[in-house]
């Protein structure tokens, strides 16, 4: 489970442990060993790896008070009451992976709600209360 990362140049695993690159990075340009007892690159690590590769879209569904919130974040108001809508819709929203919001939205089933946050929203046909959302508007056959 150890992932190379910067081109291959270092892993995941030594950049979380002992960081020996680094520290020998650190003591050609200083001229002295590392000092610390920790050199621990979490941001370095944090910034290159993801356990879930990105490429999704967020989608808002129509699914409970998601359109309400919608029309309430068009309206007037000021900008921190508009940040706590946002967070509200987050309970609302679907994340598609790159493939099938290319074929969701080639099928014109995602539109844009709100402009000015780049918020859009899944047709109503493509979501079930049961199964999440449909790349294809119709209800998938219940197995019996």
């Amino acid at each position: 489970m150890d992932y190379s990362i910067l081109g291959g140049e270092e892993t995941v695993y030594d950049l979380l442990s002992f960081n020996r690159r680094r520290r020998g990075l650190y003591c050609n340009r200083v001229g002295e060993q590392y000092p610390y007892a920790f050199a621990q690159a979490f941001q370095t690590v944090g910034d290159s790896f993801h356990v879930i590769p990105g490429g999704t879209t967020d989608v808002v569904v129509h699914y409970g008070q998601a359109m309400e919130l919608i029309d309430q974040l068009s309206g007037e108001g000021d900008f921190a009451s508009k940040i706590k809508i946002l967070r509200s819709l987050q309970e609302y929203t679907v994340s598609l992976f790159d493939y099938e919001f290319k074929a969701l939205d080639k099928s014109k089933s995602i539109g844009e709600a709100n402009g000015d946050f780049g918020i859009l929203v899944l047709n109503e046909e493509n979501y079930s209360q049961d199964f999440g959302f449909l790349l294809k508007a119709e209800m998938p056959l219940l197995m019996k």
